[in-house]
């Protein structure tokens, strides 16, 4: 076993609409889904998950607010990361967020 999960489950939300790899040795990206109240992402890194939410949170805040800088936040508070540990939850999650992608958004 490594001391580095095969990838991070990462989820956060949109702000208000819930009440409650590079060269350099970056990250590798493996799917995304955005929907219409939340995000997921599936990459690998050995940097830690939490870290990795917040730096994503900041960069699509900062790219998003090149086109919207009106809107004062993007991003409910926090989010989940759940650590990868075996290629089933791999396969899986990689569906499960391929089928997300392709679900209409629901208002």
């Amino acid at each position: 076993m490594t001391d580095s999960p095969l990838a991070y489950h990462i989820t956060f939300g949109t702000c208000g609409t819930r009440l409650h790899g590079d060269e350099r040795g970056g990250w590798t990206y493996h799917i995304a889904a955005c929907l219409n109240n939340h995000v997921h992402v599936m990459l690998s890194t050995s940097n830690e998950g939490k870290a990795v939410r917040k730096w994503l949170k900041r960069w699509l805040s900062e790219a998003l607010n090149e086109t919207w800088p009106d809107v004062p936040l993007w991003w409910a508070k926090g989010g989940s990361v759940k650590w990868v540990w075996d290629d089933w939850y791999l396969d899986n999650l990689y569906q499960y967020i391929r089928e997300q992608r392709q679900t209409p958004n629901r208002d």
